[in-house]
């Protein structure tokens, strides 16, 4: 049956900006505009009175980990603690009330030592303190590093003779001694060493998921550098009409190798969007790869060769398919650069395959001509602002901290950009993220100036934007006749609130092609 919404304001991010009504047929858009004159095309019709509400297209993530959301359920969250006794109980907590037996691991996520007392890691001591009788891993929430507690150490095979890994690092005191601490691809190597949770719930968990971005007003979802695992069982899931939202799939190029054949049959919501890479790690850890040194002096870690990151890109201009590039540093940045216009003599198709760079943090303004010239386009973490600016701002110094993510600057290039939140790295909260692009003000009330750009060019970051850089633009990202319902409801128009109160205004509820989801 035909649906028609309206009685509520319809921000359409086509012309007019504006409509009362749009009506809504096979999951498809069949008319926008004056309402009198879509109920003329609608006729009879299910009728959803917005009630003064405010309808937008639906959120597009433009860069997250799907398995990560639903894997939050196996782990012991800290997110925003910050005293060694939060934690501690917090932790404690959690063996509790999951059962917890001595000897079992303890996988704790949300880490930040930006928040902790003197910004500095908790010591050795203090992390033996918080699960005694348990190997533990702190993940720390970029990503990109990691504590263990000296059970965890033992557990994993890291010594006092343990060498540092190509691409990581092993964390010691001043006076050369293990302080549980690991980076980067030390990171990867050593978490792999912890043994693998319960996944008989793992379906369940990914409803879970797909409700966590529901409610938050997005109707496509990404996992990045996917596995062939979750390939397999979202793949299952799709071919039994489970699946609500649409689902873009980005394994690594050995794993890509894994997963293509499983997309010979048509799929309903999920979909193979490409390859994903990295260059570097994070700026708030100070290993993302930068061109002028932090002011403590390090540079950064690169975490593949620039040979690697050519290959990648060669691998993804034979395969004719998208490239993710993690590339928060200028320093990554160039070499993501180089490497694309090294290819794109071999595989002149790679221009016209939008490859994305990837947080793009403290990408260089002088980059972005460079970045326009190869075809590529930014995804900015934009969220950094408010959630690791301080960080930034400790890093780096003001002048250079008030350029991450330099939005107002890609869009004086004519550069078309999207934002993420590299969740559950950030709460994939798009008006949160929204405000911060406006904002732009740190957890301490700094404002990072000079890069805030318009709250509708924000939310064009999420919508239409994002939908351009899947290749979705005839399908996605704004209310016209022929895309798809992808809607969501909101308590105002962020394009009419105060700027400041946009990260107030609530997802009401939410629509994918038509069909009430949230």
């Amino acid at each position: 049956m035909k649906k028609l919404f309206y009685g509520g304001k319809i921000v359409t991010l086509s012309s007019p900006l504006y409509a009362n009504a749009v009506a809504v047929e096979n999951g498809r858009v069949i008319a926008v505009g004056k309402e009198n004159d879509v109920r003329k095309i609608c006729g009879e019709c299910e009728e959803i009175n917005l009630d003064g509400k405010t309808l937008i297209p639906g959120f597009i993530d433009a860069h997250s980990h799907f398995s990560g959301i639903a894997n939050l359920a196996h782990q012991c969250s800290v997110m925003n603690l910050r005293t060694a006794d939060e934690v501690r109980q917090k932790v404690r907590d959690f063996i509790a009330q999951k059962g917890k037996k001595p000897g079992e691991w303890i996988v704790a996520r949300d880490y930040d030592s930006n928040i902790l007392p003197g910004k500095k890691h908790f010591s050795l001591a203090t992390a033996d303190s918080f699960a005694p009788s348990n190997p533990i891993i702190f993940v720390d929430r970029s990503g990109h590093s990691g504590m263990f507690n000296s059970l965890g150490l033992k557990a994993v095979g890291i010594h006092n003779d343990t060498p540092d890994p190509d691409g990581g690092k092993i964390g010691r005191d001043e006076n050369g001694a293990l302080n549980g601490l690991v980076f980067e691809s030390a990171l990867s190597i050593y978490r792999g060493k912890v043994p693998p949770y319960d996944k008989t719930k793992d379906e369940e968990n990914c409803f879970s998921a797909f409700r966590y971005y529901a409610q938050r007003g997005i109707t496509t979802v990404q996992e990045g550098y996917t596995s062939p695992y979750w390939a397999e069982l979202l793949l299952r899931l799709d071919s039994q009409n489970k699946i609500p939202l649409d689902l873009y799939l980005f394994p690594g190029p050995i794993n890509y190798d894994k997963i293509k054949d499983k997309f010979c049959s048509p799929t309903k919501r999920v979909k193979l969007g490409g390859i994903k890479f990295f260059i570097d790690g994070s700026p708030q850890l100070r290993t993302a790869l930068v061109r002028t040194p932090y002011l403590t002096g390090e540079t950064g870690i690169k975490t593949h060769s620039d040979e690697e990151v050519y290959n990648a890109f060669c691998k993804a201009g034979k395969e004719n398919r998208q490239i993710l590039v993690h590339s928060n540093g200028d320093g990554a940045v160039e070499v993501f650069l180089d490497a694309l216009e090294k290819a794109e003599k071999e595989y002149p198709n790679l221009k016209n395959l939008r490859p994305v760079v990837v947080h793009a943090q403290l990408c260089g303004i002088d980059q972005l001509p460079r970045i326009k010239a190869l075809g590529a386009m930014p995804s900015f973490f934009v969220a950094h602002t408010y959630h690791f600016g301080d960080a930034h701002l400790r890093n780096l110094g003001y002048e250079r901290a008030k350029n991450i993510s330099p939005t107002r600057s890609a869009s004086e290039n004519g550069i078309t950009f999207t934002f993420h939140q590299d969740a559950p790295v950030v709460e994939a909260n798009m008006l949160e993220t929204i405000w911060c692009a406006v904002n732009r003000i740190t957890r301490e009330g700094v404002t990072l100036d000079g890069q805030q750009i318009s709250p509708l060019e924000a939310l064009k970051a999420v919508t239409i934007n994002a939908a351009y850089q899947y290749f979705e633009e005839k399908n996605k990202g704004s209310i016209e006749v022929g895309k798809l319902a992808d809607f969501a409801v909101l308590s105002d128009d962020i394009l009419a609130v105060d700027p400041m109160k946009i990260k107030d205004v609530k997802v009401l509820a939410t629509y994918k092609e038509g069909e009430k989801v949230y």
